[in-house]
């Protein structure tokens, strides 16, 4: 299911994300002078209408060294401009989906993949929709509550090498570490967590 991004969409997209980025609350980059965008990798996950798609960006500054962004956009938006896909309850259901499945969906330069621990299916429960609720406080990233089960946590800002957040996620509470590559569905006394 690889979308192809046609040359006028691209161009629509570069045109669109410096004052798309500068209005984003998880933007890290307001203060700085945006020089210029490149996408870097488009991965498709819905191929349904509206369709999403997660791009990686390279934001360039004025000064300084530059960052890179993963914006999951939806492609038909209104007025032909650019909408983040955390506001559509279907993108945010489809991001569950693709953990459950632990589908892998390939992009021009690289792939997203969901994985799933063993303790996953005994979060779940039995097979019943549960309603994303997008958490609006965090400012770096985007974070879904789905029906009080499980938060998944949407890094924007991505950098090489390992995360210190997934870092962690391969211990579970007593220590043990997973097995490799897999993230735990970690539990405690009030919450779960996919990482």
């Amino acid at each position: 299911m690889h979308l192809q991004i046609t040359s006028e969409l691209k161009q629509t997209l570069l045109s669109q994300l410096p004052s798309f980025l500068a209005a984003q609350r998880w933007f890290g980059g307001k203060a700085r002078q945006i020089a210029g965008v490149e996408l870097i990798d488009t991965i498709p996950i819905s191929g349904t209408e509206p369709k999403s798609i997660v791009l990686s960006v390279a934001v360039k500054y004025g000064e300084g060294k530059g960052e890179t962004y993963s914006i999951p956009i939806i492609t038909v938006a209104h007025g032909g401009l650019l909408e983040d896909a955390f506001s559509r309850p279907e993108f945010l259901a489809e991001l569950l989906e693709v953990i459950k499945q632990e589908r892998e969906l390939a992009g021009d330069a690289g792939r997203l993949r969901g994985y799933r621990a063993a303790s996953f299916a005994e979060l779940l429960g039995p097979s019943e929709a549960l309603k994303p609720k997008l958490v609006s406080g965090e400012q770096s990233n985007s974070s879904v509550i789905y029906g009080e089960r499980f938060i998944l946590k949407f890094f924007r800002r991505i950098e090489e090498g390992e995360n210190p957040d997934l870092e962690i996620g391969r211990f579970n509470p007593t220590g043990v570490r997973a097995e490799p590559g897999r993230r735990l569905a970690l539990r405690s006394k009030n919450s779960h967590c996919v990482l």
